[in-house]
């Protein structure tokens, strides 16, 4: 999964903690074991993905976005259903490491080209 610029905001923070987030994602791929992919989500991305989506919804609210609420529960949605695919990842394998994967990467494409081009599109239409 590479970064390319239709998934650009148009605030380089977010644009970066973006690009970020799906090299994370890539990582993942090349985890050697389920104990260090486990580890891996466990720290780094829920941790990075956390401070995201706070540094996303404060964005939102400092440029008065009218549907920050509504973003703000795709964010939660996502952090519960991550949270339950790494518990349920003890004993698993490969094919389960490669499930998550596909779900991060899924769930991350359709959030930023569905939910954050709308605070995108928002902005351009104040201007």
């Amino acid at each position: 999964m590479d970064w390319n610029e239709k998934y650009s905001v148009g605030d380089a923070l977010i644009d970066n903690e973006h690009k970020v987030i799906f090299d994370l994602i890539n990582q993942i791929e090349g985890a050697d074991s389920l104990g260090e992919i486990t580890t891996f989500i466990a720290s780094t991305l829920e941790s990075y993905v956390s401070e995201h989506f706070h540094h996303e919804e404060f964005y939102m609210a400092k440029i008065g976005y009218p549907d920050l609420e509504e973003h703000r529960q795709h964010h939660e949605e996502f952090a519960a259903k991550a949270v339950q695919m790494i518990d349920e990842l003890g004993g698993g394998n490969s094919v389960q490491q490669m499930e998550v994967k596909t779900y991060l990467q899924n769930w991350l494409q359709n959030h930023i080209l569905e939910e954050d081009m709308k605070f995108r599109d928002w902005v351009l239409s104040q201007k």
